[in-house]
């Protein structure tokens, strides 16, 4: 549970603060990478998985968004995509790498129908390219960060 916690903590401030500080560059989704780590935390007790899932998208809209419960529940939609994933396919690291810009670039894909659905906010298909671009880059560094800390833990555990 501890690992959870500082998990999300750890994830919300680094997204606050890339977006804040380094927003021209990065497009940081640090918390919604967190969701494959998170997995690794519960393994097999699906109903923690899920419902933490649900508290970080619910954390991550009071935080980041004014469109309240569309993270809420697309969190929840990878957190099944994830849970499939990691029972189907037989992990490693080249195959997470793949899971994590899948998620990147559904997650953008995703947002921004919703959003032009809604004529929320205006965007156009060269900006979401722009944001994919931003994206990538800083979450996989993020995503590799994380991979070693659960690893190295992993191994002292065993």
């Amino acid at each position: 549970m501890i690992k959870t916690i500082i998990l999300l903590f750890m994830s919300v401030i680094f997204d606050n603060l890339i977006n804040i500080y380094l927003n021209f560059i990065f497009s940081p989704f640090f918390t919604l990478i967190s969701l494959i780590f998170l997995y690794d935390i519960f393994g097999r007790n699906e109903i923690k998985y899920f419902l933490f899932c649900f508290l970080f998208g619910l954390i991550y809209d009071l935080f980041f968004t004014n469109f309240y419960v569309l993270n809420t529940f697309i969190f929840l939609c990878f957190g099944l995509v994830i849970y499939f994933y990691k029972n189907i396919v037989k992990s490693n690291f080249f195959k997470d790498i793949l899971l994590c810009i899948l998620i990147i670039f559904l997650y953008n894909l995703i947002v921004f129908l919703i959003l032009t659905f809604f004529n929320y906010i205006t965007y156009s298909f060269s900006y979401l390219v722009i944001i994919l671009s931003k994206s990538i880059i800083i979450n996989l560094i993020y995503f590799i960060i994380l991979r070693i800390i659960f690893k190295n833990k992993h191994k002292k555990l065993n």
